[in-house]
């Protein structure tokens, strides 16, 4: 038995047609690419600071650490992923609970400020960047107002070069800038060379 094929009997659309044939082609292409690229679109992570992007610490004390917590939610469909948290300077850490949250979902970032040496106005940045390719690397700015509760004056003291067995004095003044009188308990230096001598134990308001 002998089995042939013969050609198809149904009209062949690139035959009859050509140049209708590639533009219903180009139009399925179109097609294709604008839904991939409609759906891309909806299915993305989208990252909201609740606190917002500049944030008032008020007024911090010299030397205390303080703390605040950041809440980072993602208002959009797709899970958000956090790469990266960097901030300004080292005087500023941040811990993150976790780097990947769910759609309607949330997480904390705890930031702690330490704010040795500092007096005044200070302003810090802590930086998040994720894969919201809208939002991009955000930008969150902490200000305060660094205050000093004991002044001294001088802030550092020289004794420049000393000879063997001399011995020289400094003085130093301790102001109160608060509105209560502060009580000293006891005075001391980490160099074992160095004597303190107070002429009184309770400072008044200034």
């Amino acid at each position: 038995m002998t089995i042939q094929s013969s050609p198809s009997n149904r009209p062949n659309a690139f035959r009859e047609n050509p140049r209708s044939f590639r533009k219903d082609l180009r139009l399925f292409l179109f097609a294709v690419a604008w839904g991939v690229e409609f759906t891309s679109a909806i299915c993305q992570p989208r990252i909201t600071i609740r606190q917002g992007l500049s944030i008032s610490l008020g007024s911090l004390y010299e030397g205390i650490t303080a703390h605040r917590d950041l809440t980072l939610m993602n208002t959009g469909t797709d899970t958000l992923g956090v790469s990266s948290i960097t901030t300004s300077c080292g005087c500023t850490t941040t811990k993150l609970r976790r780097t990947a949250i769910p759609p309607a979902d949330s997480t904390i970032v705890a930031v702690s400020f330490t704010n040795n040496d500092l007096s005044g106005p200070v302003k810090r940045h802590v930086y998040i960047e994720s894969n919201d390719s809208i939002a991009g690397k955000l930008d969150v700015i902490f200000s305060g107002q660094v205050v000093t509760i004991l002044q001294a004056e001088p802030r550092y003291v020289s004794f420049g070069n000393l000879r063997l067995h001399d011995r020289q004095q400094r003085t130093v003044h301790i102001r109160n800038t608060t509105d209560k009188t502060i009580h000293l308990l006891s005075w001391s230096s980490p160099e074992k060379r160095i004597t303190i001598a107070g002429e009184q134990m309770r400072i008044a308001p200034h």
